[in-house]
């Protein structure tokens, strides 16, 4: 699958994926730099910037598939980890970053980086507010939304927006 760059005229690298190997080994050789580029984002910058809001997940297949459901204002990581560097590509086009990362050890350990990294930077005081969003039943993202649909999605959004404005 090609990566673009934010504007959508360059391709960056093809990334690879191995359905048959184990998880650990499902990405080929990928030799550039994952914390500089978003899966998506020249596809989904406008959405961005309209709805001031990105949902960020991992990877190609989440993305492509929360597009297909109306969400598309999602962009991929490259990985599972949320770098600075992502974060203010995120900021030029929205102040609402919702983390919808797999609620597996790697994204729960993604999600706790990104937390830090909020508190680090002092990204509130930026204008930026990071949404964490968990899925139920240890489901990823793109299996939610099939089975549960987009309405199940957009209530699990509002929800987690509204315990982080608690918090």
């Amino acid at each position: 699958m090609p990566l673009f760059d934010q504007s959508g005229k360059e391709v960056i690298a093809f990334t690879s994926r191995d359905t048959d190997a184990p998880k650990r080994y499902q990405h080929w050789q990928e030799s550039f730099d994952k914390s500089r580029y978003l899966y998506g984002l020249h596809l989904a910058k406008d959405a961005i910037r309209r709805t001031d809001k990105a949902i960020i997940v991992e990877g190609q297949f989440d993305t492509m598939c929360l597009h297909t459901y109306g969400f598309d204002m999602t962009v991929g990581l490259c990985g599972h980890a949320l770098t600075i560097m992502h974060v203010t590509l995120l900021a030029r086009y929205c102040s609402e970053i919702y983390l919808l990362l797999d609620p597996d050890d790697a994204g729960n350990s993604a999600l706790e980086h990104a937390k830090s990294l909020y508190k680090e930077y002092d990204l509130r005081e930026c204008g930026l507010t990071f949404v964490p969003v968990r899925l139920p039943n240890k489901t990823d993202p793109d299996d939610y939304v099939r089975q549960q649909g987009s309405s199940a999605l957009v209530n699990l959004l509002k929800d987690a927006k509204q315990k982080a404005s608690n918090d």
